[in-house]
């Protein structure tokens, strides 16, 4: 997909499009299409906002956006 990336976010940032790639903690983000080194438990049909290593709330069950981090020590991290 093409998606057009904008960094509108309201509420928890299930509506979020952006492509802000690091955590709060400065950790880059994993790309969601990749299981290294964290296995990441969505199938990217069903979700095809999880682009890149965009940082997104897939679900909206979280309180803001957040992502796989690509240190092996921290599985994920809110951005």
């Amino acid at each position: 997909g093409t998606e057009t990336l904008s960094e509108d976010m309201t509420g928890n940032g299930a509506d979020y499009r952006g492509g802000q790639r690091y955590t709060r903690s400065l950790y880059t983000c994993q790309r969601w299409d990749t299981n290294s080194p964290h296995v990441v438990g969505y199938n990217l049909t069903a979700y095809p906002m999880l682009e890149n290593n965009y940082c997104r709330n897939p679900d909206g069950l979280s309180s803001s956006i957040w992502c796989y981090t690509t240190d092996k020590n921290k599985k994920w991290e809110l951005c």
